[in-house]
């Protein structure tokens, strides 16, 4: 039986694929709840590869909130396993300036254009 487990589905994925997949998902839980729902779902274990996705595909405002976020919030990328603490001041904060800042959607859409995906 072929593996189908998240990782193993990722890693088939061309690198420009893989980006587009992450940081698509990480938008759409923002979309629909927010920076708190993101680290609740099943989503939070590809959260270390988002602020240097962001980054390739030029969010530097995001990623800029999106590694503040991760530092004043204490997540530890390699404990993502159990329950994590989030203050509701600091993600309320990041969500307005998520919603504030250049759209991830826009700059997907350029880089799917830029890649032909």
């Amino acid at each position: 039986p072929k593996n189908s487990s998240p990782e193993y589905l990722l890693s088939e994925l061309s690198l420009p694929e893989r980006i587009l997949y992450v940081l698509n998902e990480f938008d759409a839980e923002l979309q629909n709840g927010g920076i708190e729902q993101y680290f609740i779902n099943s989503s939070r274990f590809n959260a270390h590869l988002i602020s240097g996705y962001l980054e390739v595909v030029n969010a530097l405002d995001i990623k800029l909130l999106f590694d503040e976020f991760v530092y004043t919030s204490k997540i530890d990328f390699d404990n993502l396993d159990h329950n994590i603490e989030l203050d509701e001041e600091l993600c309320c904060q990041f969500d307005d300036n998520y919603f504030a800042v250049d759209s991830l959607e826009d700059l997907l859409i350029e880089f799917i254009k830029k890649y032909n995906l």
